[in-house]
């Protein structure tokens, strides 16, 4: 969301940190908590629905935007926002707004959280006269409608302030991106019948006139749009109250103040016949005028591999539906459910359905992820702080829940056994004050494979206490040949977690998969081709779908998509998920493989800025990792690897001059954990240095992992000292109880 008018230059540029820092210094009115765990900075804009904010999360340290009900405004809904959610959930795109989670506050007011988008409305981003900057905005917007439409949803209120551009990092330069948002008025194609509205000036006639939205409404309101930002004004004036609905309803707008403007005539009459008064009178679809657009000025124009991007989850109906029957009360006797299977099989978007399943269904959601949680204890002390929120604990004045709380704040030296214990103890009797309000708390967590030591031995206490029945348990991860780890093996075997192992669609599910991701149904030809090559794959069916488009087997025509079966059949194309990830990066620029392979030395989320300097290159590379779709920004404007595993790959296959250089130049970082300093003066060849980090880090703290990783190098690398390593890191694991792993 964006922040209300204001200098459009300070607006596009200050970013959620500098707003916080603007907040603690004073500068700005003092900060409200909310829901026990955001920080609500400022309002970055109000609908009839209600409030959105700037908010950031205490629990994991990251900036969203918060939209929650107006108590004022007693004529909202009670599931309004709760409907809103739901329509947003159902598709993502990177033209649509991404929403995060839905949650309650204690007294019952229901919010969600979306990624903060830091740009401003798009009447105050473009340029006058640029209509090419313009084209290209209004080209974007199609595409996220027609992923909208294709999914079944209308936006139902398109106008300037709805539509979020976000600035390039190039000066003077045109949006780099754009963003739906505000989907209050959102409705589901041909099953919604309840009247809606909309904004006077924007709503089409047949709104006006009470009758259902469609897509040909959407239509009007996105040439409304334009008319307002080719024109610097709405095309239907406001002269008094009523004067636009009735206006709307009998006549369209005049073309003068567009040809004032300067504005092109194939582009005015595009934007007049969006406006045309009756429906039928308007082009067919989001797809006819984006490739109208395209002929009008070719900046519009975005290859068709950057068009596929719409991400539904297809194919999954019998995992989904046994992972319904396991939340059931009563219905299963484990707690907890692993998920595992291959890269690209779609565990993360599984987890993601899951979560909002629970979420509708009016349970405690807690999703993590070990990705963006990288340090000692980062993820057990982040769970424990949200289930202590939602728990309401921080009011709870008993004995345990205060030295729980105590001992939370500095959850990264937790390795003794009774703290263990206490957390779990803690977290049970949370878990159960939970229960009592009617919810049953649903603990997700995402790449569980790179969950360190002292927070997989937290979690799985915490899983496997007596009095902590209340949980369910899903965890995520990628498994190979052998299945899952040997610690979640055991717990399989003893009963206490049972698996769902994520393997490939069938036939009818992968062609499915195809068509969303095209909007549309795939061309002769083209998906047994792809079947052929990526069988029920998910993954590498999306990969080879999109390397088929970027080598122009597959192309757009004006009536629709087509196949060129001579290119098709002499495409040579990655048998693996992870090759065709590494293809799709080596067709990037050399600035953006570079900073890839910072990130993967790095081996969690970062600030390009931070080890790059902050400069328009490193913008442009940063830019284009996120639009090929390798690289995802947080909330806070980090940079992270996607899929998150594709770090591995590309660490592995780095030089190693190369590789000892990034890691050299990473230990210049001065807010290094020891575990990172270790990694990194390994990674630069300086084992003996390595190994003294580790002597001091054990010395204040018994950390397995770090010690484990020691031992391995202390053999490989200095022999003389290996013994005392192998008998450290096995005397630490038999104080963990972990008999087996310390026989090696």
């Amino acid at each position: 969301m964006a922040s209300p008018p204001v200098d459009p230059a300070v607006a596009a540029l200050e970013s959620p940190g500098a707003e916080a820092r603007r907040v603690s210094g004073g500068s700005v009115r003092a900060s409200q908590r909310f829901a026990g765990r955001y920080l609500l900075l400022r309002t970055l804009g109000q609908g009839g629905m209600g409030t959105v904010h700037l908010a950031l999360d205490e629990s994991t340290s990251t900036y969203c935007a918060l939209k929650r009900i107006d108590p004022t405004r007693v004529q909202v809904a009670p599931g309004s926002l709760r409907r809103e959610f739901e329509l947003l959930s159902r598709v993502r795109h990177p033209s649509v707004v991404a929403v995060h989670e839905l949650g309650f506050a204690p007294d019952g007011t229901p919010f969600y959280t979306m990624e903060y988008i830091p740009g401003v409305p798009a009447d105050l981003a473009l340029p006058p006269g640029n209509w090419g900057a313009l084209c290209d905005v209004a080209a974007q917007v199609c595409q996220g409608l027609e992923a909208l439409h294709a999914s079944g949803i209308v936006h139902g209120d398109l106008k300037p302030s709805n539509l979020i551009a976000i600035p390039s990092p190039v000066a003077g330069a045109p949006p780099s991106g754009v963003r739906l948002v505000d989907f209050g008025l959102a409705a589901l194609l041909g099953r919604d019948r309840e009247r809606h509205r909309g904004t006077p000036g924007y709503a089409a006639p047949e709104i006006a006139r009470g009758e259902t939205p469609g897509i040909a409404s959407d239509l009007f309101g996105l040439g409304a749009t334009l008319y307002t930002l080719a024109a610097g004004r709405a095309g239907l004036a406001r002269a008094a109250s009523g004067t636009v609905t009735n206006r709307v309803r009998t006549a369209a707008p005049s073309s003068t103040r567009l040809e004032e403007a300067g504005v092109p005539e194939p582009l005015v009459q595009l934007i007049l016949r969006l406006m045309a008064t009756a429906p039928g009178e308007r082009p067919s679809d989001a797809r006819e005028v984006r490739r109208e657009l395209e002929r009008i000025h070719p900046a519009a124009r975005h290859s068709l591999a950057l068009r596929l991007q719409t991400e539904r989850v297809v194919g999954r109906e019998r995992e989904l539906a046994r992972l319904a029957r396991w939340l059931e009360p009563g219905a299963e006797t484990s707690r907890i459910v692993l998920i595992d299977g291959e890269p690209g099989m779609g565990k993360s978007a599984l987890l993601g359905e899951l979560a909002l399943h629970v979420a509708l269904g009016g349970g405690a959601v807690l999703r993590l992820s070990c990705a963006t949680l990288h340090a000692p204890g980062a993820l057990a002390g982040t769970l424990l702080r949200r289930l202590a929120v939602e728990a309401r604990a921080a009011s709870d004045d008993t004995p345990l829940s205060r030295r729980a709380l105590a001992v939370i704040d500095g959850a990264e030296h937790v390795a003794g056994e009774a703290d263990r214990s206490l957390l779990a103890d803690a977290a049970a009797a949370w878990g159960r004050a939970i229960e009592q309000r009617g919810v049953m708390p649903v603990v997700l967590i995402d790449d569980w494979e790179r969950a360190e030591d002292i927070s997989r031995a937290v979690v799985r206490r915490i899983a496997l206490h007596p009095s902590a029945t209340a949980f369910r348990w899903a965890w995520a991860g990628r498994s190979d040949a052998a299945g899952p780890a040997e610690d979640d093996r055991v717990l399989i075997e003893a009963g206490h977690a049972r698996r769902l192992a994520v393997g490939p669609l069938d036939e009818p599910g992968a062609r499915r998969l195809v068509a969303a991701r095209l909007n549309d149904t795939p061309p002769d030809g083209l998906f047994e081709f792809l079947w052929s090559r990526a069988g029920g794959h998910p993954g590498l069916l999306v990969e080879s779908l999109r390397a088929v488009a970027e080598r122009g087997a597959l192309r757009e025509t004006e009536i629709g998509l087509a196949v060129d079966t001579a290119s098709l059949e002499s495409l040579s194309l990655p048998g693996d998920f992870e090759d065709s990830l590494i293809a799709r990066l080596q067709s990037l620029p050399e600035a953006a493989r570079s900073l890839a392979a910072t990130l993967a030395v790095w081996a969690r989320p970062l600030d390009p800025a931070e080890a790059r300097g902050a400069d328009a290159a490193t913008a442009r590379a940063a830019d284009a990792l996120v639009a090929s779709g390798l690289a995802v920004r947080d909330e806070s404007g980090r940079l992270g690897l996607c899929p998150p595993g594709l770090a591995m790959r590309i660490h592995r296959d780095l030089a190693g001059e190369e590789r000892r250089r990034l890691h050299r130049a990473a230990l210049d970082h001065g807010a290094l954990t020891a575990a990172e300093r270790f990694t990194h003066l390994r990674g630069a060849g300086d084992a003996r240095g390595a190994l003294e980090v580790a002597e001091r880090a054990l010395a204040a703290r018994a950390d397995e992992g770090l010690a484990i990783e020691a031992a391995k190098l202390a053999a490989a690398e200095a022999p003389d000292v290996a013994p005392a390593w192998q008998e450290r890191a096995g005397r630490i694991l038999l104080d963990r109880g972990r008999h087996r792993a310390a026989i090696p």
